[in-house]
C-alpha cells in the first residue's frame, strides 16, 4: 500500500512542476505580446532628401521652390545627425556643395552668407569677377545681383569649327558692376555693366577663368527656379539644326 502510494505522491509532484512549467511559459509569452504591443513595429521619420542635384550655391528656399526638394521615409534608428524634417531652419542658407540625387538634407550641408566688404558670399564659396563684351550674352543686362544663371562657353573646337557648349548649369551671380547683392537693395537697382561676379566652389572658378581667359566667349542665360539644364555635346555650326 506504502508503495502505491508513493507512487502516487510521485505522480502528482510530476503533475504540479508541468503546470508550473506550463505556467511560466504562457506568462513568458504574454510577456512579450505585451512587449510587442507596446512598441510596437519599427519607428519611422519622414524626412527631406535631394530630388535631383541641388547645386552648392543653391538657399534652402530656393530649393524648395524648384522641386528639387522630395519627402523620403527612413527608420528612425538609421536617421543620420542633423537631418531636416522640413526646410525652415536652413530656408535662407545656401549648399556648401552639390547635393546628390536621393541624399538627406541634412543641416551641416548649408551655412549662412558671409559678408566679405561689400559682397554677400555664400560660405564654402568665392566670389569670381568675369568681364562679358555683349550685351546679349548678358541677357541685354536683365541678370542683376541674386539672378541664378547658366553659362555657356563658344569655342574653337577644330580649325574652322566653333561649338557652344554648356560650361557651369547653374550658379548665383552675386554683383553686377559694383552692385553687390544686399538685403535692402532691391535688384531693380541694378546697374547693368560687363562686369558680372558670381559665386562659385574651387571646380567652376577653374572652368570660368579658363573659359573667360581662352576663348572669352562667355554667354548667361537667366534661369527660374523650374528652368532645367543638363550637360551635352553642344552644337556645332554642322549639327546646328539637328
Amino acid at each position: 500500500m506504502s508503495r502505491r502510494l508513493s507512487v502516487l505522491l510521485i505522480a502528482i509532484t510530476l503533475g504540479l512542476v508541468g503546470v508550473v512549467a506550463v505556467g511560466a511559459y504562457v506568462r513568458r509569452v504574454q510577456s512579450r505580446a505585451n512587449a510587442s504591443e507596446t512598441t510596437g513595429p519599427a519607428k519611422t521619420v519622414t524626412v527631406l532628401a535631394a530630388k535631383a542635384t541641388i547645386p552648392a550655391g543653391t538657399s534652402g528656399a530656393a530649393a524648395v521652390q524648384g522641386g528639387l526638394v522630395q519627402q523620403q521615409t527612413l527608420p528612425a534608428n538609421l536617421l543620420p545627425p542633423g537631418a531636416l524634417a522640413d526646410i525652415t531652419p536652413v530656408q535662407g542658407m545656401f549648399a556648401l556643395n552639390d547635393i546628390a540625387p536621393n541624399q538627406v538634407l541634412l543641416t551641416q550641408m548649408f551655412a549662412a552668407q558671409t559678408q566679405t566688404g561689400a559682397l554677400t558670399i555664400p560660405n564654402g564659396l568665392m566670389a569670381v569677377t568675369i568681364q562679358l563684351t555683349d550685351a546679349a550674352a548678358r541677357v541685354a543686362g536683365f541678370v542683376t545681383p541674386g539672378s541664378d544663371v547658366a553659362i555657356f562657353d563658344t569655342y574653337q573646337s577644330a580649325p574652322s569649327v566653333t561649338t557652344t557648349r554648356l560650361l557651369l548649369p547653374r550658379v548665383q551671380l552675386i554683383a553686377v558692376g559694383p552692385v553687390a547683392l544686399t538685403k535692402t537693395q532691391p535688384a531693380a537697382a541694378a546697374v547693368a555693366t560687363t562686369y558680372l561676379t558670381l559665386a562659385l566652389n574651387q571646380r567652376e572658378s577653374e572652368k570660368v577663368i579658363e573659359a573667360a581667359s581662352t576663348t572669352g566667349k562667355l554667354s548667361f542665360a537667366l534661369l527660374t527656379p523650374r528652368s532645367k539644364t543638363a550637360p551635352s555635346a553642344g552644337v556645332t555650326a554642322s549639327t546646328l539644326f539637328q
